[in-house]
């Protein structure tokens, strides 16, 4: 009699759930603008910049970021009643997702600051677990508009798999918290989970490209979103009524 001892060894290992990010209280929603922007901090992005190779891609997401955020300024002085919240947080490993900067309201001084404390690129990439801490920080914002940014170079090693969160994410915010991928000198197509989600996901080869990619999601998706909810109000063209 054969004895198939291996069949429990071969067994998968029980994958944990998703974070929740919705199982904690409600929080009272007004208008503004909640983003959490994710950044690579892997090894791979200790590697030199395509095009620019002095630079290491970790310094030149990090300016890209930082070069984004800037355009913030000019949009709170049109729209004082709309506040930008934004948090910032590095990911390598699945136990190394850092809040780098909590969220709080615009602050160009401590966006810089923040980005200046990322430490040297290290360790394996865990998109899905930086994704669910950037779905914690937007959902406790109490903003109504929720996004997540994610700046990487490579593709899921560690943890839960972002095709198995960000779905999660959509599915349990109705819709609510919106998510960015810019795929740095990596294949896109390893994020075409976003399709299905309505998410944004665009290429960037060197600096340039990466510079133009996350302008182009924060003018045109999210600060430009946002304006309707402030948009003046349609003037009433009919004659007023005359009372009998």
């Amino acid at each position: 009699m054969v004895v198939l001892s291996w069949l429990g060894g071969c067994a998968p290992a029980p994958r944990e759930p998703p974070l929740d990010c919705f199982s904690q209280p409600a929080v009272p929603e007004s208008t503004g603008i909640a983003i959490a922007i994710l950044i690579d901090n892997s090894g791979s992005m200790n590697e030199p910049t395509p095009g620019d190779p002095e630079l290491p891609k970790a310094a030149v997401a990090q300016a890209a970021v930082a070069a984004m955020l800037d355009e913030t300024q000019q949009f709170t002085q049109a729209h004082r009643d709309v506040p930008v919240n934004v948090a910032i947080l590095r990911f390598s490993g699945a136990d190394e997702v850092v809040t780098v900067l909590p969220m709080t309201r615009y602050d160009a001084a401590a966006i810089r600051a923040a980005l200046d404390r990322i430490p040297h690129p290290r360790h394996g990439t865990a998109i899905g677990a930086a994704l669910q801490a950037g779905c914690v920080a937007v959902s406790r914002a109490g903003a109504f508009r929720k996004h997540v940014i994610v700046v990487t170079d490579g593709e899921n090693t560690d943890g839960p798999s972002p095709e198995v969160v960000g779905p999660e994410i959509w599915r349990k915010s109705n819709g609510s918290v919106h998510l960015h991928f810019v795929a740095f000198d990596t294949d896109p197509a390893r994020f075409g989970f976003l399709q299905d989600i309505h998410g944004s996901l665009l290429a960037a080869g060197n600096g340039a490209s990466l510079r133009s990619a996350l302008d182009q999601i924060y003018q045109q998706r999210i600060l430009a979103e946002s304006e309707a909810d402030v948009a003046p109000p349609v003037p009433d063209t009919q004659p007023p009524r005359v009372p009998r």
